[in-house]
Parts: structure tokens; sequence; C-alpha cells
């Protein structure tokens, strides 16, 4: 499994869908999704409590935001570009 991975950088690279669940990625420190064609909600991103960078700028993203108070370490939330 890949839960020891902690940088994600999956932008421009034209996903589409819905929002990848990742919530299993618990050490992730960084996930970026910028640049893509994603629709739909952010999921519930929870169980990543060492996050401090979330971009999913310029996609298609629409609804609230989740819920991110146990991501006590997050500094940065790009979500710019989005419905």
């Amino acid at each position: 499994a890949l839960t020891v991975l902690t940088y994600l950088w999956l932008g421009n690279n034209k996903i589409s869908g819905t929002t990848p669940d990742v919530a299993a990625l618990t050490n992730l420190h960084q996930l970026h999704l910028n640049r893509n064609e994603i629709s739909g909600t952010i999921p519930d991103l929870a169980a990543l409590t060492d996050l401090y960078y979330l971009e999913f700028s310029v996609n298609e993203i629409s609804g609230t935001i989740p819920d991110l108070a146990a991501s006590t370490y997050l500094n940065t939330l790009l979500l710019d570009g989005n419905e």
C-alpha cells in the first residue's frame, strides 16, 4: 500500500471524474490535484492529520469545503478556479 507516501503531485494531467479517495494515505503532507477536470466535492480528509498543503485549483469542484480541523498543520489551501 501507499501508506508511507508523503507527497502526491498529479497536477496538469487532465484527470477526470470525481475526486480520488486519498483517505488511506495517512502520512500525506502535500496533495496537488490542480489543473485537472475533477468534479464533485472534496472528500473527507479528516484522516490526513499531517497534511500541510492542499491544492485543488482549476478543476470542476463544487459543494462545501469539508471540515479540515484535524489537519492542524495545514497552512496552504488552494481552491481557486472551481465552480
